[in-house]
């Protein structure tokens, strides 16, 4: 068998409106292609939109049939990336998920890699009974960063536990060298309600009106302290633009735009401004490509354990109401330290760099002898 010749499934959290997933997908196929694999299939959530917009056959996640078919014609599963492996959004998260991987290993006998995966602590009975069950199909579990890795060592998983960067580190980082405009970038992520056995996308997301005043203020604040103009950047139309509006109605300063990114297009508009602020954790990573110091709102641990990775070209605030109020001073320190993110982020993108090598040590050991 060659390259050329082998048919891989990818199942993750993809065909949304998350910039985030569709950038690990269209990240993840560039690394395949790079390699020679050109028959791919995706689960999506909508798979006209993922066949469309990254030239692959698709299936719906939620077809069993055509998921049965999809394995039953595959020769190897890839999973992720994304942080995927968790119970934080939903109880029903990872049964949503992991039940595709154990059609795929158990009835399909289908040789699996986990790539480029985020993991939270997992703490129900259930949750860890399930991902010791299918995740010990997995020939190797690559992960974006060391707190995933914990996670998985408490899971009795650290043995085929790699750990590298996020897969969106992968891109080509000359391609978005540019002068900056005298622009902050500013990504904001409406959390939703704590109802942890609904599906996410059946809860309502924003911010309390007292939160959207502060944030409103803040922002006000830095425009008039720093002098620099201000950019909204939606990671997730009808989400973080939303909120946005919502947030600029309380806002003095009016002339800010409110740009809904594309997978294509969203390192380019990181690259644009000076500065970022960003709750998305893939706001902040296409930051990072773009070389852009960036204060960080850690809603999420895999937030802090970014800004932990770069502790001198970003800064951390809390997502609560004592953390808004520190925006202000946090990136005036930022900008008064001439923070060099292009300087501090060779780590991260070396660390990148091994995605292919496993994705490459998966396809040769399995299938070219």
């Amino acid at each position: 068998m060659t390259l050329k010749d082998l048919r891989i499934v990818i199942v993750a959290w993809v065909g949304s409106k998350n910039m985030g997933d569709e950038l690990i997908l269209a990240t993840q196929l560039k690394l395949l292609r790079a390699e020679g694999v050109e028959q791919i299939t995706v689960l999506s959530k909508n798979p006209e939109i993922t066949k469309k917009q990254h030239g692959v056959d698709a299936e719906h996640m939620n077809n069993f049939f055509g998921v049965c078919r999809a394995f039953k014609n595959a020769d190897a599963v890839i999973f992720g990336g994304g942080g995927i492996i968790q119970e934080a959004t939903s109880m029903l998260n990872l049964p949503y998920h992991l039940s595709r991987l154990f059609v795929a290993t158990y009835v399909y006998k289908l040789p699996l890699l986990l790539m480029g995966i985020g993991v939270d602590p997992i703490k129900s009975r259930f949750g860890r009974w399930l991902c010791k069950l299918v995740l010990s199909k997995a020939q190797k579990i690559v992960v974006r960063d060391l707190f995933s890795r914990e996670c998985l060592i408490d899971l009795g998983l650290g043995d085929r536990t790699e750990v590298t960067a996020d897969l969106v580190l992968s891109s080509d980082v000359a391609k978005y060298e540019c002068e900056p405009e005298k622009v902050i970038n500013i990504n904001l992520r409406p959390l939703a309600q704590a109802k942890r056995f609904m599906p996410m996308s059946m809860r309502s997301h924003g911010y309390e009106s007292s939160d959207m005043v502060l944030l409103a203020e803040a922002f006000d604040e830095i425009h008039r302290d720093t002098g620099y103009e201000l950019r909204f950047l939606s990671f997730e139309e009808g989400r973080d633009d939303v909120a946005a509006a919502e947030i600029m109605q309380r806002m003095n300063y009016q002339d800010a735009d409110i740009v809904n990114v594309t997978y294509d297009d969203a390192i380019e508009w990181l690259s644009r401004g000076a500065y970022t602020i960003a709750t998305r954790y893939h706001a902040g990573i296409c930051s990072v490509i773009a070389g852009r110091p960036t204060v960080l709102i850690g809603y999420s641990p895999k937030v802090v354990s970014l800004a932990e990775a770069l502790p001198h070209s970003t800064r951390l605030v809390e997502n609560n109401t004592k953390g808004y109020r520190q925006i202000l001073g946090t990136l005036q320190e930022l900008i008064g330290a001439n923070a060099d993110m292009k300087g501090e982020r060779q780590d991260l993108l070396e660390k990148a760099e091994k995605n292919l090598v496993f994705i490459r040590s998966f396809l040769y050991e399995n299938f070219i002898k």
